[in-house]
């Protein structure tokens, strides 16, 4: 699905696992995610600091 869509570089994807197989909630921008309360946000932020600087 994402090779049918133009999507920004850093994205967020929302899947489900349904009686179907994996479907795709949402996706946005990484500007406008959320993050669980179990994620570490700071590794997320060097990841991301790491791939846009090369």
């Amino acid at each position: 699905m994402i090779q049918l869509f133009n999507l920004a570089e850093a994205f967020v994807m929302d899947i489900c696992l349904t009686d179907e197989g994996w479907k795709i909630v949402e996706i946005n921008c990484i500007n406008s995610s959320g993050f669980y309360p179990n994620t570490n946000v700071k590794s997320i932020i060097k990841a991301l600091n790491i791939y846009f600087s090369n």
